[in-house]
């Protein structure tokens, strides 16, 4: 089975690792992998897993990583941008009121 350029293997999945993450780190996930493209959290979090376990060297990225650190960044970015978005609205808001009264 072929996942983007890279071959996977496929093999049934019968382990699980659970972990705990706070509400804003499930949100940010959840908007990371949407962004990204994959199909769900778990996805995003067993390729980081992947990229962990394979990588060459400490603190060396795999070949593969700079197309995951951009989809990383532009999963980032649009977070940023939609904070941004919110703030501009709560200062046009706050204009408006003093305007206003």
């Amino acid at each position: 089975m072929f996942v983007g350029n890279r071959k996977n293997v496929s093999k049934r999945k019968s382990k699980m690792i659970s972990i705990r993450v706070s509400p804003e780190e499930y949100e940010s996930l959840k908007n990371m992998y949407a962004a990204s493209g994959r199909r769900s959290v778990s996805a995003l979090a067993r390729e980081a897993m992947q990229r962990i376990l394979c990588s060459p060297s400490e603190g060396e990225p795999a070949a593969d990583d700079v197309d995951s650190r951009l989809r990383s960044l532009d999963a980032r970015l649009s977070l940023l941008q939609r904070d941004v978005a919110q703030i501009s609205q709560v200062v046009e808001g706050a204009k408006k009121d003093r305007t206003a009264g």
